[in-house]
């Protein structure tokens, strides 16, 4: 999943936030209404529908929320912003966020997208103390040492990779993802019409994941929330992830 970058320094967008917020799910255990996915499927690389953003959600940019840690406030992320050579200044288009994630130290960062009535929030990556397990190359993390997390947003899709590749997390306290989904296109079954269908369309969103570029899309244990427009899940090891039917 290597790709030409060209590193830049991250300006005013970003920003210090908290480690939760009044738009995101609870961190721990949630309760019903929410909707766990447990039933895995499995589809062939290209027959993924997608969930597409809307024409609101591309005239906008991209703003992103490192969080303090917990152990210490003020001490934001470092974070950075690779965009495509081609995309220009960072918009809503593909582009890489990368940060330290370190063993001993809570990581979190915030994506939110820009419309014309405000941010929005995208995804959130949290990497607990003690998530950090294993090297892609399978030596142990040990305490103090640091990974680059590297965070791929795709320009068209709800869809994002994380790398490295072949990192693993603790089992006890794996790192954690939220996507949410409400700056779709709610056209969701692509008939071109807004309706009752696609109310039923969204009961059947999953949040998908790639194991290897080209390789087939197999549905994860998630949790999914209609009325706050996302998914959660517990990630033990990093790869592609989609919101789709």
């Amino acid at each position: 999943m290597s790709r030409r970058t060209l590193l830049i320094a991250l300006g005013a967008g970003v920003v210090a936030a908290a480690c939760t917020d009044a738009t995101g799910p609870p961190l721990g255990d949630a309760p019903s209404p929410y909707q766990e996915q447990v039933e895995e499927l499995v589809v062939q690389d290209g027959a993924l529908p997608g969930l597409r953003w809307t024409t609101e959600a591309g005239v906008g940019a991209f703003t992103i929320l490192p969080t303090p840690d917990d152990e210490g406030p003020g001490e934001d992320l470092p974070v950075s912003i690779t965009p495509s050579p081609e995309a220009g200044p960072p918009q809503l288009d593909r582009y890489e966020v990368s940060f330290w994630a370190v063993r001993g130290k809570r990581r979190s960062i915030q994506i939110n997208y820009e419309t014309e009535n405000g941010l929005r929030p995208y995804l959130r990556l949290t990497i607990p103390r003690w998530a950090l397990s294993r090297r892609p190359d399978g030596s142990r993390i040990r305490r103090g040492e640091a990974v680059l997390i590297t965070v791929t947003v795709d320009r068209t899709r709800l869809r994002v990779e994380l790398e490295p590749d072949g990192i693993r997390f603790s089992r006890w306290n794996p790192a954690r993802l939220i996507m949410w989904y409400g700056g779709a296109d709610w056209d969701i079954n692509g008939d071109g019409v807004v309706d009752e269908r696609d109310e039923e369309a969204e009961r059947q969103l999953r949040l998908w994941t790639q194991e290897e570029d080209g390789g087939p899309w197999s549905s994860m244990r998630a949790r999914h929330s209609r009325r706050g427009k996302w998914f959660r899940a517990k990630l033990y090891h990093f790869t592609g992830y989609e919101v789709s039917t």
